[in-house]
């Protein structure tokens, strides 16, 4: 409704400006018909005389009239003008709003969220598809179906390797700080696990990765403190021979 408002208001103003010349023209035909009954009513005898008419207005009057009224037209238009700008400022984004109920759009399964393919994948199911988009190079695919794996079966016996690989997918992109936080969660939640030595391992290279090679060193002993039987601790000696931490 608000939007029909200055629509009206502009058709009232037209036809306002296009009637002030006829009136001008209305005036000017009042005149001459009134000066020529006042020429043709003159007394005649015996006929009492006519009470005096009132004197039209004159041209001059009406003129004066005519462009006050433009003058507030014009007025009017601006004043317009301003409360249109303003009208448009307030519009939501999306345009002008319907006044008319809206009718309900079957809902689109792409903005809704279509279940994603794995979503009904066991934690095996979910492991080799991982496994298999790592191959392929596919890192955020990969990443993504581990921590489904993880999210949906954080007991299960592959849940910790899950985790290692989301470490190793932030290391091998470079991206060190990110695989330190991943390394300790796996070292956190499944100290007994597989891959627990692994992962500790794997935040002492990280460090050495970002130049923090003491820290890199004291990971390195850990390795070799809480896993001396482990893979892991070979190569945790091996990078303390090297002089890793030094």
């Amino acid at each position: 409704m608000a939007s029909r408002k200055p629509a009206l208001l502009r058709t009232a103003l037209a036809v306002i400006v296009l009637a002030a010349p006829c009136m001008v023209f209305q005036g000017c035909q009042g005149m001459k018909a009134s000066g020529r009954k006042a020429a043709g009513d003159k007394a005649r005898p015996g006929e009492p005389a006519s009470k005096p008419r009132p004197k039209p207005q004159s041209l001059g009057g009406l003129n004066e009239k005519v462009d006050a009224l433009y003058d507030v037209l014009f007025e009017l238009e601006e004043r317009l003008t301003l409360l249109e700008a303003r009208a448009d400022r307030k519009k939501p984004s999306g345009g002008e709003q319907d006044t008319a109920p809206a009718v309900k759009k079957a809902p689109d399964k792409k903005k809704r969220g279509a279940a994603p393919a794995f979503s009904g994948a066991g934690p095996e199911e979910l492991y080799k598809m991982a496994r298999r988009k790592l191959q392929e190079k596919k890192h955020d695919e990969a990443m993504a179906l581990y921590k489904e794996l993880l999210a949906r079966y954080p007991e299960h016996e592959l849940a910790d390797n899950a985790g290692y690989w989301i470490g190793e997918i932030h290391y091998d992109t470079r991206r060190y700080q990110n695989a330190i936080f991943a390394f300790q969660d796996v070292v956190a939640r499944y100290p007994g696990r597989e891959k627990a030595p692994d992962a500790l391992l794997k935040i002492g290279y990280s460090y050495e990765s970002l130049g923090d090679n003491d820290l890199a060193a004291d990971f390195f002993r850990r390795v070799l403190d809480e896993y001396p039987l482990s893979t892991a601790a070979d190569k945790a000696t091996r990078k303390l021979g090297e002089g890793g931490g030094d």
